[in-house]
């Protein structure tokens, strides 16, 4: 491990042994605490310096580092030493963040190192300031058609690219990994994290990447996956930002994994009533049970929300029934009465053709008959004119609706773009663009917006260009210098004021000295008196403390010896004990200590059958058929557990073996106790099982304080110095 000191600016290394104490900086001697953990904020990994967290998951945690040799804000994920990954698995993910790295993109995040130190693989990215569409969905609910549809187009043109230049299958498309810049272009995230399509994987192994709302069934029965599996997860991401909801709702996840299987999707327009009839289509289609009925690539989707975006007729080749809720109520009715009219309507318009001049018709109904008679006579005719001509009606194209914008911006967005390909990369270039995204921040076209992305990305290759060059360097060193004179001149006016302000202040220092002289002598006189009433009081809370504690201890005690014999009515005896009060000793501190110790004793007794009945159940493990999932087992259930922490598994197939479930075997121990808190139906917002594991195997971890009833061990435990005997 390498440790940063931020007063002298060295990087210096750390022995194992070390973590946890304070350590020494070799140059300057600055003290401070090493971090237990690999990445901790002051850690440095490769050329990244860790500087605080953002968020964590289940595989790593992200962090905000800045690049040491570039000197610029990165974000740094870290794959967790819980999650123990492979030599293979190691390497496998080098190789294909590699190959992310390659990538250029305006809606990919950027990937710019990947590398693995003292056991810890890391993946350096870029850092967007932003927000998640986790995010947005939490703030809004549910997000409107076209601001959904051009997030989905930002994220399929990176899906494009990705799978276009290097084959890459990103495995988990949620709207988690998708981010939003401050000009609101969407940014799809971890690709460095996902597969090669072809690379090798482990067929054997449980593990299925993907989260269970957006995974798409190829992940789930285990068939090979290409760019069409990331675009059913788009679209379930899709379906999530329009209805406000998941695609498939279930309370379990098993129930949700088999939903995907089966396909028997809800079309959205029929959870949210408003819903486009072509965004319907859209989704149904990229969500398409078969993957041959999806779009096969990401080109073919970005061509139909173009063309939605834009107003055009959207062609979607498979069909799908749009079905509303108040259509479906009326919609045996309506059928069978209009085909009960046009039947009527056919039938008096033939027989009236037929005897229209037949003296039997009625008067009244005469003009009628006529009338459809002269109609049908013009109609062949007219047919009969169009045959012979041989000419084909044309149908007048529909008029394509021109998003226009502000004519300026274009004219000076234009005049950057030619300034950019003509080779120039100055700082007045850079200049220039800054001024003119504060001039326009916001897009207000959907060609405004494309204006804006390409001229962001031809300045950022510029700037680039303009980092690297000699001239930029020279500027840098004139800018700083001018900045170095302008402090300097600030600097010299500060000393100038500040001679002016101890010359007006001359004439009051004599004043305030003699009031200050007065104002320490009652401080001191005070402070005295306070000194010695201190003193009293704390010989009064020692002696208090010598005999509480010892009462404490033996409380403590029988409370373990009782438990773990079922004993409720020595330990109600033992709580009826209540120790002798010293003479001498009265007043508020004789108060608080009794009710800081009663209220210890209340807490024991209300954790007394809680414990009982979870050492009770322990030894009913057989009963209970608590099964886990046990790497490289599978499902196996718990037969028995000892308290030296031994647990007894037998796999569905009848083998038997033992498991430490200890911090080696963090996630199983975790899952057992999770499973076997639901089993005793403990109504509480967070169980207590595994403070009581701990307290049962004589071994209490941090982790278990967290979990102790009404956060009991720090109120008492921490305190009193209670100690938890070996079993």
């Amino acid at each position: 491990m390498r440790l940063y000191c931020e007063n002298c600016h060295e990087i210096f290394p750390v022995s194992v042994e070390m973590r946890g104490r304070e350590v020494a900086c070799p140059a300057c001697g600055t003290k401070r605490l090493c971090p237990e953990a690999s990445a901790a904020p002051g850690v440095v990994l490769g050329d990244f310096l860790i500087l605080r967290p953002i968020t964590s998951g289940g595989m790593g945690e992200i962090f905000v580092a800045r690049q040491l040799s570039l000197d610029r804000e990165v974000a740094l994920k870290v794959l967790l030493e819980r999650s123990n990954p492979s030599e293979e698995d190691a390497d496998a993910l080098l190789r294909e963040a590699r190959a992310a790295a390659k990538l250029n993109h305006p809606n990919i995040v950027q990937a710019y190192a990947v590398g693995k130190e003292d056991g810890v693989l890391f993946f350096a990215m870029e850092y967007i300031r932003g927000e998640t569409c986790k995010e947005l969905l939490k703030r809004k609910k549910r997000l409107d058609g076209m601001e959904a549809t051009k997030i989905v187009l930002d994220v399929a043109r990176a899906l494009d690219a990705a799978w276009r230049e290097q084959k890459i299958v990103h495995q988990d498309i949620k709207p988690e990994n998708i981010m939003l810049d401050a000009s609101g272009f969407a940014k799809l995230a971890d690709l460095g994290l996902a597969r090669c399509a072809g690379s090798d994987v482990d067929c054997d192994s449980d593990e299925v990447m993907g989260t269970p709302q957006y995974i798409s069934p190829e992940q789930l029965t285990g068939v090979p996956t290409d760019v069409r599996s990331d675009i059913y997860s788009l679209g379930a991401t899709f379906y999530h930002f329009v209805t406000g909801r998941f695609p498939y709702v279930a309370p379990t996840t098993e129930e949700i994994t088999q939903m995907h299987v089966d396909g028997k999707l809800q079309p959205p327009i029929e959870v949210y009533d408003h819903l486009s009839v072509e965004l319907n289509r859209i989704i149904l289609k990229m969500m398409a049970r078969k993957i041959e009925e999806r779009y096969q690539t990401p080109k073919e989707l970005i061509t139909d929300l173009e063309a939605y975006l834009l107003g055009e007729a959207v062609e979607v080749t498979r069909s799908v029934k749009v079905r509303r809720p108040w259509l479906r109520k009326i919609k045996k009715p309506l059928l069978w009465g209009g085909s009960a009219l046009l039947a009527i309507a056919l039938v008096l318009g033939i027989v009236g053709i037929i005897f229209a001049d037949s003296p039997k018709i009625p008067v009244f109904a005469c003009g009628f008959f006529k009338l459809c008679h002269q109609k049908c006579v013009r109609l062949s005719s007219a047919c009969r004119n169009v045959w012979k001509s041989d000419k084909k009606q044309t149908i007048a194209a529909k008029p394509t609706v021109v998003y226009d914008g502000r004519p300026e911006m274009f004219q000076q967005g234009n005049a950057l773009l030619e300034r950019i390909r003509g080779g120039e990369f100055s700082q007045a270039l850079l200049c220039d663009f800054d001024s003119f995204c504060r001039k326009y921040p916001e897009p207000q076209t959907e060609k405004e917006r494309l204006l804006l992305l390409e001229i962001g990305s031809a300045t950022g290759k510029a700037e680039e260009l303009h980092r690297m060059a000699p001239m930029r360097r020279k500027a840098l060193e004139k800018y700083r210098e001018n900045l170095r004179r302008i402090e300097q001149q600030r600097e010299a006016e500060k000393r100038r004021a500040a001679e002016e302000a101890r010359a007006r202040q001359a004439k009051l220092k004599a004043e305030k000295a003699r009031q200050e002289a007065e104002a320490r002598r009652r401080e001191a006189e005070a402070q005295e008196k306070a000194r010695v009433a201190a003193e009293s009081r704390a010989a009064k809370i020692a002696r208090l403390d010598a005999l509480w504690q010892p009462a404490a201890q033996d409380l403590w005690r029988d409370f373990l010896i009782c438990a773990a014999a079922g004993d409720k009515r020595r330990f109600e005896q033992a709580l009826a004990q209540f120790p002798a009060l010293p003479g001498g000793i009265a007043g508020a501190d004789v108060k608080e200590r009794v009710a800081y110790f009663e209220l210890f004793r209340k807490e024991l007794k209300a954790m007394f059958m809680d414990y009982v009945l979870f050492r009770v159940q322990l030894k009913k493990l057989s009963s209970l058929g608590i099964s886990l999932s046990v790497h490289p087992y599978g499902i196996c259930y718990i037969v028995s557990l000892s308290p030296q922490r031994i647990a007894h598994f037998r796999t569905i197939s009848g083998v038997e073996f033992d498991l430490a479930l200890d911090e080696k075997h963090r996630a199983e121990t975790m899952r057992f106790l999770h499973v076997f808190s639901s089993k005793l139906k403990w109504d509480r917002k967070k169980s207590p099982a595994a403070f009581y594991y701990a307290l049962y195997t004589g071994h209490l971890t941090p982790d278990a304080i967290e979990f102790s009833p009404d956060d009991f061990w720090r109120k008492f435990g921490e305190p009193l110095k209670l100690e938890i005997p070996s079993p």
